[in-house]
């Protein structure tokens, strides 16, 4: 039988609030989770997940060696995980799952705020722990860390597509042979001052805050801060409504489906993940 790839958990912290299924439905009934925040010469309008405690999923010293980027995507990925019944024990060999986190920019808030530090009190007086907090990889690392995941452990920074190229490299993953489970998905905390000036600075910020992609009338976007993740799994049969999955005995939520993309020989399809020709 042919290998799919399926979803079995799925977490989100976003400015609609905590959890996949607070996103789902406040999503469909034409919510938003943007706020106006004109200070200091920055227009538009900011996405903060306003509705976040750190102090739930982590302990006062996880918070301490966090940005708030990693908080946010350590948040969704427990959730995602809990989803996936993997609470009772992981449901294959630990270094046969991978973990792969989009971000476009990782820990900007450490770094803005030791930066800061370092002017204002001196270069003796800044953190040693900026470096594990700043870098791209942090959250990735601490979700491995944290869950037992021995397989490949990468941060993905394609600046806005980084969260769907992570998601792409996990389903690689599994169907290259290469992992049996991925935890993928992507993070952001992006709403800083000085990400937003910068973003300003350049004419990408909607200065009316509406966000309308691929409009011939768009005039810019608007930043935010969230995460959200999805835990994948192998499986040997196509999954049915309602059915289980075999595995952990988990609910089935999506099925990843390879993306056909033509190859130079007529009448011939090459899988958008795999180099390998498809019937």
């Amino acid at each position: 039988m042919s290998t799919r790839v399926v979803i079995t958990g799925i977490g989100a912290v976003t400015p609609l609030g905590i959890g996949a299924e607070t996103l789902h439905e406040r999503a469909v009934a034409g919510l938003s989770g943007l706020n106006d925040e004109n200070e200091n010469g920055l227009g538009g309008k900011v996405g903060r997940c306003l509705d976040f405690d750190v102090k739930n999923p982590l302990s006062r010293r996880e918070m301490r060696r966090m940005d708030r980027y990693t908080q946010l995507a350590v948040a969704a990925a427990d959730e995602a995980i809990a989803q996936a019944g993997w609470g009772g024990g992981l449901p294959c060999d630990a270094r046969r799952i991978t973990c792969y986190i989009g971000t476009a920019i990782g820990g900007l808030d450490t770094l803005e705020t030791q930066h800061l530090v370092m002017h204002t009190e001196g270069a003796e007086e800044v953190s040693p722990l900026t470096v594990p907090m700043m870098m791209a990889n942090a959250a990735p690392a601490h979700i491995s860390m944290r869950h037992g995941l021995h397989g490949e452990t990468t941060a993905i920074v394609t600046a806005c597509s980084s969260g769907a190229q992570a998601i792409i490299a996990g389903v690689r993953s599994i169907l290259l042979g290469e992992a049996d489970a991925a935890v993928v998905g992507g993070a952001e905390a992006g709403t800083t001052r000085f990400t937003r000036a910068i973003f300003n600075a350049a004419g990408a910020i909607s200065p009316d805050g509406n966000s309308t992609p691929f409009d011939e009338e768009r005039n810019g976007f608007n930043l935010g801060g969230g995460s959200r993740y999805s835990r994948a799994r192998i499986s040997r049969e196509r999954p049915r409504p309602r059915r289980r999955d075999t595995g952990r005995n988990r609910r089935v939520r999506a099925l990843l489906r390879r993306p056909p993309h033509y190859s130079a020989e007529p009448g011939r399809q090459v899988c958008g993940l795999c180099p390998q020709p498809c019937a």
